[in-house]
């Protein structure tokens, strides 16, 4: 790489870093503005599908968060060993995926009782989340597999 075209790749690599600081901050802001409210609605209740949905969608992000910045700024994402830093980035990557689906599941919760617990409805959401989830499934192994091919071509050929 000539010069200019390493600059460009490292300011681009450092904005990057800042986006995703800036992305954990607002998680955190987020979090403690609403703590009061958890703590008012949430704690003391039965453990039950909302709740466990809940605490998914809400303590997930922090930890796939960690163990993306610990990727991110312990320098694992740079190193040349494909097999160290592969699968710290998709454990994140799959943690944040399941807490986005238990909101989802919230959001489902929420709607059929807006419904007046009507089945049609809910048996409608599943289905459409179902074939959703199936074809997101299908394109995260079809270009996942595809994605992670290009990238340790990539991080060999960058090795040398």
């Amino acid at each position: 790489m000539d010069g200019p075209m390493l600059m460009i790749n490292a300011f681009q690599e450092h904005t990057s870093r800042y986006m995703k600081v800036a992305g954990l901050t607002i998680l955190a802001y987020d979090y403690l503005v609403t703590m009061d409210k958890e703590v008012r609605l949430m704690w003391g209740t039965k453990w039950g599908t909302a709740r466990v949905l809940f605490c998914m969608s809400r303590y997930l992000p922090f930890v796939a968060s960690a163990i993306y910045h610990y990727y991110l700024f312990a320098g694992v994402s740079a190193t040349s060993n494909y097999d160290q830093c592969f699968p710290l980035y998709d454990a994140a990557m799959w943690l944040n995926a399941i807490s986005i689906c238990a909101a989802k599941g919230l959001l489902i919760l929420r709607t059929y009782a807006m419904w007046k617990c009507n089945r049609k409805i809910l048996y409608g959401l599943l289905a459409f989340v179902g074939i959703l989830l199936t074809v997101a499934f299908v394109l995260e192994v079809k270009a996942g597999s595809l994605l992670s091919c290009v990238l340790h071509r990539f991080s060999r050929a960058y090795r040398h």
